[in-house]
């Protein structure tokens, strides 16, 4: 017997990642207009350079999608199974430059990314 493969909703996070602010949209695939769209102080949201310094994900990409869960039309009623079985999420992340964050992945994985992140 053949297992059928459930179809799943795409969403699209744009993010650009600057040198002072984080932006980042949902979209859904087809629609001019975002979802949400949030705006982070990257001094702000990493600490602002304090003894303990959050990694750039924990502190802009995890609390965005925090937000989508919780605003979101359609999200909060789904539990977390719901949510895997039915939701993928494609992201396109654009940064200013190869700044800390790319040096810090090439450093890791010696993979070379310019200035764009796919994930």
């Amino acid at each position: 017997m053949s297992k059928e493969k459930k179809i799943k909703t795409t969403y699209i996070v744009a993010g650009d990642i600057g040198g002072t602010n984080s932006r980042f949209a949902l979209h859904v695939p087809g629609s001019s207009e975002p979802l949400l769209v949030h705006v982070y102080s990257n001094e702000e949201a990493l600490g602002g350079g304090g003894e303990d310094p959050r990694s750039y994900h924990h502190a802009t990409l995890k609390p965005f999608f925090e937000k989508v869960l919780a605003e979101v039309e359609g999200f909060a009623h789904m539990d977390d199974g719901a949510f895997v079985e039915g939701v993928q999420v494609v992201a396109c992340l654009a940064t200013a430059g190869p700044g800390e964050f790319l040096r810090d992945l090439e450093k890791r994985d010696g993979k070379r990314r310019g200035g764009w992140i796919f994930v």
